[in-house]
């Protein structure tokens, strides 16, 4: 059986300091084995940043998870 890809929603709730209100967001699909930077690149990508030098922090529920190679399963 083929892997599926997994629907992820995005939202960015602050920048530069200052709490995004509302708070944009989008929704993309993640194909399996994607890695926490390819993952951090994508949303770069999908929000049109140019900015790269900032901090990349995911949070899943109750666990925090800042990028590395380790691979979404």
């Amino acid at each position: 059986m083929a892997a599926r890809c997994k629907v992820l929603r995005v939202t960015l709730v602050s920048g530069r300091g200052e709490e995004l209100d509302p708070a944009p967001g989008r929704v993309l699909a993640i194909p399996p084995r994607t890695t926490y930077a390819a993952l951090a690149e994508g949303i770069d990508r999908a929000f049109g940043r140019y900015d790269l030098g900032h901090l990349v922090q995911f949070e899943f529920g109750d666990r925090l998870v800042v990028t590395d190679e380790e691979t979404i399963e």
